[in-house]
């Protein structure tokens, strides 16, 4: 991993922030700069608008998405980051390489994986796995 200088940035987006403490501490001992986990989709709508991220790992269902069904509340936070022509001077750019961690499935985030090209991981799936992705992902972007 080329760090440049810097640590890369991740934030993980997920409703149960306890169960991806693990993913947490395996992501910061490979070297990456890992806030703590955010719960809820307007949380995440903030960070990734007051913060520059350098990989998302988001949940699909989340609690508290404004005017949408929780079903889909992290696929709009995709949909938000990939659709947006916003110019956040201080925010995640909307080509930023995302994950969909997700122990459900649905035809709704099959077809914005494939539209955004996003990986979708499906929980459970060990430290090991995620942090594969991560790189795997982080090294896909930076060859585009």
């Amino acid at each position: 991993m080329d760090y440049s200088g810097s640590r890369l940035r991740i934030l993980i987006v997920d409703d149960e922030p306890w169960r991806l403490l693990p993913l947490q501490w395996s992501l910061r001992d490979a070297g990456y700069d890992v806030d703590e986990i955010v719960p809820e989709a307007s949380q995440a709508r903030r960070r990734l608008c007051e913060n520059s991220y350098d990989l998302v790992i988001i949940d699909q269902l989340l609690p508290d998405y404004e005017g949408g069904n929780p079903a889909e509340s992290g696929l709009r936070i995709v949909q938000f980051l990939r659709e947006s022509d916003h110019e956040i001077p201080y925010g995640t750019s909307c080509d930023v390489p995302i994950l969909i961690h997700s122990a459900y499935s649905s035809p709704e985030m099959d077809e914005m994986a494939r539209r955004f090209q996003v990986p979708v991981l499906k929980k459970p799936c060990s430290p090991r796995e995620v942090l594969r992705a991560v790189e795997r992902e982080l090294r896909r972007r930076s060859e585009d």
